[in-house]
């Protein structure tokens, strides 16, 4: 029988402490840090759950246009109630009308944050890739304008998202380094994560086992989650990212979940 190393991964935090952490007998995070776990955790079990070959295929070694699938899927448990009370601390009171307050919202300036991301992507071709904004020739005729925060500068105004002047923040842009001419990836891959999740999680079909209490349309569905583990997360990046969600969606991917958010 096939042997595998069995993977060991750490999450490495850093939480934000507060006054009552003492009282309650540990820490209480914001909603914006369980999002973030949630996050980091869709990497761990990538690396967890995959079982393959060769160890350069296992885990979040993957295509970069894909491999944040499992992260942008997990995020959409933090802003799931059934999961919310389940994870809750039994002293806090998660009434409906908080956690109504709380979904409603979650697109909250999504459109400045889609169009934000996608500045990012164009960032980072322009520096790793063969992306030039105003052609080439320009760009050999006027390198200044090419300076890197002058770019990122200009790149806020092409796409009219608010810029602080005097600033470089894309000098503590980590991704950019990681990426390098993939952070497009991190955009496209929510694409991926929400059709899996309004498809197989969040929205009830016709695929129902009769007698069967799992119910599609739970998100802490056992059955959906095997089918997560067993048709993506297993294989790392050792099979085509088309053939896994092909497998998991039960069609090919779309975008139409994307901007369909109701």
């Amino acid at each position: 029988p096939k042997q595998h190393q069995l993977p060991i991964v750490a999450l490495v935090c850093n939480l934000a402490s507060r006054s009552d952490d003492i009282n309650t007998g540990g820490a209480i995070l914001s909603h914006g840090e369980v999002e973030t776990l949630l996050h980091e955790f869709g990497h761990a079990l990538h690396s967890l759950l995959s079982r393959t070959s060769f160890q350069h295929l296992s885990g979040t070694r993957a295509p970069i246009d894909f491999v944040e699938t499992p992260s942008h899927f997990m995020e959409h448990f933090a802003w799931e109630p059934q999961f919310l009370r389940l994870i809750a601390p039994s002293s806090m009171l998660l009434d409906e009308g908080i956690l109504s307050t709380l979904v409603s919202t979650r697109y909250a300036f999504r459109g400045i944050d889609v169009r934000t991301q996608i500045l990012y992507a164009l960032f980072d071709q322009a520096l790793f890739g063969t992306f030039y904004p105003h052609g080439q020739q320009q760009q050999q005729q006027n390198p200044s304008l090419y300076h890197s925060t002058q770019f990122f500068a200009l790149l806020h105004q092409q796409h009219n998202v608010p810029y602080a002047e005097g600033t470089h923040w894309h000098t503590r842009f980590g991704h950019l380094v990681t990426y390098g001419a993939g952070y497009y990836g991190y955009l496209y891959s929510q694409v991926f994560a929400l059709d899996i999740w309004k498809t197989r999680f969040a929205v009830a079909t016709s695929d129902v086992v009769a007698g069967d209490d799992d119910k599609h349309d739970d998100v802490m569905s056992r059955r959906e989650g095997t089918r997560l583990w067993k048709d993506m997360l297993i294989h790392g990046g050792g099979k085509d990212p088309n053939v896994m969600l092909r497998d998991v969606l039960g069609r090919a991917p779309n975008v139409d979940t994307f901007f369909d958010r109701a």
